[in-house]
């Protein structure tokens, strides 16, 4: 990561804040916004790291990574397992658990899905994924898998759906603990309390970022917004048009081919029709000369007798 993080703006600080778990217990200082240095020792063991907890050795891996976490991410199997607990009662939910082999990755997964349900928000431990996201834009950059302001631009997307999602820093952090703990798929009081104390270091300690950055902060002026709004409107029907467009030439080239293929085959009827008709006369002539010799061959044969 670069010097540009010392002049960061509030609203790309804001979004940095997202991974101040994972900055945080990697051990990068909040002082200088978690920068790292860029030692050829570090650029190997983010390189490494990258590889060895992501299968990241590229760029498109990178982005792929990025895309699954921003529409997938492990929130989606929290939901589906929220959403089949909660057509249970409550004794349904224990009997389920029940038949799950016990200490295994789902069954303890189940567990927290339901220890956790009713006290997270619709979006559920999302917060667990925005971080990740965060975390990789990051070190991607740092790397130089992407740019910083491709960094910086992803970072901003997901930053205005994070704050969407959650009420405040402390409902975002609770979140993202439920998330990894989830991710871990084991339960254990110790590193509960591990990940907890981060938590709440970051929303107690007034030089921490999630003190000195409001939860509401504006994060996209309403003009350019407007002005984003419209742009993508513009493209749509830009794009519409030309489907349409498209689909009409289509429809003319069609018409076209059949329109010559009709000619085509009408002239190829009527010129068969054309050497067939010599041909039929011919043989009404041949027939009528026939009978015409016939006849005349009887009168002769009449006169003789």
């Amino acid at each position: 990561m670069s010097s540009k993080q010392a002049t960061l703006d509030p609203t790309d600080l804001w979004g940095l804040a997202l991974g101040a778990v994972l900055f945080e217990m990697n051990g990068y200082d909040a002082a200088n916004n978690y920068e790292i240095e860029p030692t050829e020792e570090n650029l190997e063991a983010i390189r490494r790291s990258l590889k060895r907890g992501w299968g990241i050795e590229s760029t498109e891996d990178l982005m792929d990574n990025l895309r699954w976490l921003q529409e997938e991410g492990h929130r989606t199997s929290f939901y589906e397992m929220r959403s089949f607990l909660s057509t249970l009662s409550m004794a349904d939910q224990s009997a389920f658990l029940e038949t799950l082999p016990k200490n295994t990755e789902k069954h303890m997964q189940y567990i927290l899905v339901k220890a956790y349900m009713h006290k997270l928000p619709l979006a559920g431990i999302a917060a667990w994924d925005f971080g990740r996201y965060v975390d990789l834009c990051r070190m991607g950059a740092f790397v130089g898998y992407i740019s910083e302001e491709t960094s910086w631009e992803l970072i901003r997307k997901v930053a205005v759906v994070a704050q969407e999602s959650y009420s405040g820093w402390l409902e975002y952090g609770i979140s993202y603990v439920a998330g990894r703990q989830f991710w871990l798929g084991t339960i254990s009081e110790e590193k509960a309390k591990q990940h907890t104390d981060y938590v709440r270091s970051l929303v107690l300690n007034k030089d921490s970022l999630w003190r000195r950055l409001d939860w509401n902060l504006k994060l996209v002026d309403e003009e350019e917004a407007e002005e984003a709004a419209e742009a993508e409107e513009v493209e749509a029907e830009a794009v519409e048009t030309v489907v349409v467009e498209k689909e009409e030439l289509e429809a003319e080239a069609m018409e076209t081919v059949v329109a010559e293929t009709v000619e085509v085959q009408t002239e190829a009827v009527e010129s068969e029709i054309a050497q067939a008709e010599p041909a039929e006369v011919t043989a009404k002539d041949a027939e009528t000369e026939h009978i015409e010799v016939a006849t005349e061959e009887a009168e002769t044969e009449t006169r003789q007798k």
